[in-house]
Order: structure tokens, then sequence, then C-alpha cells
């Protein structure tokens, strides 16, 4: 899923985003997070609070911003 335009950011993507870290960084306890994901997990619950499906990126918190742009590069198809 791609986002609307560089500037925006679907809720799909932050739900595969935080999928991707959970496989990454899976919790130790079953209840600690880990950072990327306490980060994503913040812009997913206000999108949902807000019955949001799309973000602007500039909202976005930087450390959630940081693991999407993780997400995203090592989800692209590599030539």
């Amino acid at each position: 899923m791609t986002s609307p335009s560089p500037e925006t950011i679907h809720v799909v993507e932050i739900e595969a985003a935080i999928n991707y870290w959970r496989a990454r960084s899976p919790s130790p306890d079953g209840i600690t997070l880990a950072a990327p994901l306490r980060a994503l997990a913040e812009v997913y619950a206000l999108m949902a609070i807000g019955r949001a499906t799309v973000a602007e990126t500039k909202g976005i918190p930087p450390k959630a911003m940081a693991a999407i742009e993780v997400y995203r590069a090592q989800s692209t198809p590599q030539p």
C-alpha cells in the first residue's frame, strides 16, 4: 500500500509498519514494546480515535517517521 502522496501516510501503511516491527523486534515479555513500536502505536491510536485513514507526515513524530522510513526501505522491492 502506498500513501496518496509523499506528504501523507495511509493507516494501512502504519499497520504494515507495525507488523514489520513486531516481527523484527518481538516483545521479550509479551508486554513491553520496542521503541519503534511505541512510536507507531501512538500514531495509530490517534488515527483510530480520530477515525482518520490518512495523516500528514509533517504531524508524525520523528521517532515514528524514522520507523516508517526503515519499514519502507525494507519493503520496497529492489531492482
